[in-house]
């Protein structure tokens, strides 16, 4: 009779510890399935909030470029005879610039700005900018921008 209930007892806990061993087994898998999944997540997520940064810097520096360019272009055209509209929107230029241009470039600007014997030209200046954002090896040269001459 002892045998029998020995009998019994290994007959139930033998499927049920093959079932709570399956439910462990199971669990541990899911939980490790989860983490690695939300590790290369996080990873994809960094990744995809580096290149938002990345691009929206881009973005930004398209927009400080033009208004380089713009800046250049109204005075150009400005001088001599500059009117008191156009000057308020250059100096509001030039200081916007003064904030986020390297030093050596504005130092650069101002003397052509200033007409200083020697100073690059604006074409000049617009070449250095581009080996800021371009790369030293940017092969754009300051004779082939276009440009139109004022008519007298």
């Amino acid at each position: 009779m002892e045998h029998l209930y020995y009998f019994l007892i290994t007959l139930i806990l033998i499927p049920v510890s093959q079932w709570l061993i399956s439910i462990w087994i199971k669990a541990k898998i899911e939980s490790s399935v989860k983490h690695d999944f939300n590790e290369k997540l996080e990873a994809i997520k960094h990744q995809l909030d580096k290149n938002l940064e990345d691009y929206k810097f881009e973005i930004e520096r398209n927009k400080q470029s033009s208004k380089i360019a713009e800046f250049l272009s109204f005075w150009v055209e400005a001088k001599p005879d500059i009117n008191s509209e156009d000057r308020q929107r250059l100096n509001q230029l030039s200081y916007e610039m003064s904030l986020w241009l390297p030093v050596e470039i504005y130092n650069e600007l101002a003397k052509t700005l200033q007409n200083i014997p020697g100073s690059k030209t604006a074409k000049d200046i617009l070449i250095g900018i581009r080996k800021i954002y371009h790369g030293s090896d940017d092969t754009l040269k300051a004779e082939t921008i276009i440009h139109w001459e004022k008519k007298a």
